[in-house]
């Protein structure tokens, strides 16, 4: 066998496991074994342990062999890679990993759990062990398919929208962002939500006309077929986007991505911008 276990020794020890952890995890009425529910669960919290660890022991042989150790940035769905792609050489670009899937959100979370390096977010932050940079301002915006309801509208308010269905890639409310500017002060939501982890798979459904989204305008690309973009008449859809890491993350790579986003991105995505003071 692949476990080098005899089956009445792997039997025994699933039976040990069942004991230890006082559930039930193996159906075994019929001819085959099955997991339950528990299972199940149990089974895929273990795959995401072992490739945390199978993660783990490459960053080690990578820093044993004296390899550079890559950054690594999120920006949760937003395509971070499209601001940095410009503007950061090859060399640079090598050495940053783009994360699009935290286990921890929002990504204040990730951070302060030591999961990613970096953050790009748009959350008013103000808690202890986090620093964060204020890069630039931009505009939430309505993205809807021109033959949706919506799009008769010049522009979009909470009142239009309730009963149509809303593309977001998080269920989880995050600061800054839609739910905390717009649906909260009216008291007012879209009537169903469908989930949509990236801004590319968001973008893919509501060309297909499922229903509308709103993101931020820097993270749109240019050419939409068939998609409108509405503004929001609502108070507050200006945001703002800053950069995010630990305190104590002091590390060369990450302190000199920090700075070149803040040179690069303090005057806005479309800018070059200047060398900052700190």
């Amino acid at each position: 066998m692949r476990l080098n276990l005899t089956p009445s020794a792997l039997s025994h020890q699933m039976k040990k496991a069942e004991a230890a952890l006082r559930v039930v995890l193996f159906d075994r009425r019929g001819p085959r074994m099955q997991l339950t529910t528990a299972g199940q669960q149990v089974y895929a919290a273990g795959r995401v342990i072992l490739a945390q660890l199978a993660e783990a022991e490459e960053i080690l042989e990578r820093t044993r062999h004296g390899n550079r150790t890559a950054v690594r940035l999120s920006g949760g769905a937003y395509p971070v890679q499209r601001l940095l792609i410009p503007r950061l050489g090859l060399e640079d670009l090598s050495q940053i990993d783009f994360v699009t899937r935290t286990r921890h959100f929002p990504l204040v979370e990730a951070v302060a759990e030591g999961e990613i390096d970096l953050a790009l977010v748009c959350a008013r932050l103000n808690r202890p062990g986090i620093w964060h940079y204020p890069l630039f301002p931009d505009e939430l915006v309505a993205v809807v398919h021109r033959s949706h309801s919506l799009a008769a509208f010049a522009t979009l308010s909470t009142s239009t929208f309730e009963d149509a269905t809303y593309v977001s890639y998080s269920r989880v409310v995050e600061e800054g962002l839609d739910d905390e500017l717009l649906f909260r002060p009216t008291r007012r939501g879209p009537a169903h939500f469908v989930l949509a982890e990236t801004v590319e798979a968001i973008l893919d459904l509501v060309s297909a006309g499922v229903g509308f989204s709103i993101l931020s305008r820097w993270a749109l690309p240019d050419n939409l077929d068939d998609v409108v973009v509405l503004p929001l008449f609502e108070p507050g859809a200006r945001v703002m986007w800053s950069i995010m890491r630990r305190e104590h993350e002091k590390s060369a790579p990450t302190l000199s991505l920090c700075e070149h986003l803040r040179e690069s991105l303090a005057f806005g995505p479309d800018t070059a911008g200047a060398s900052l003071v700190t």
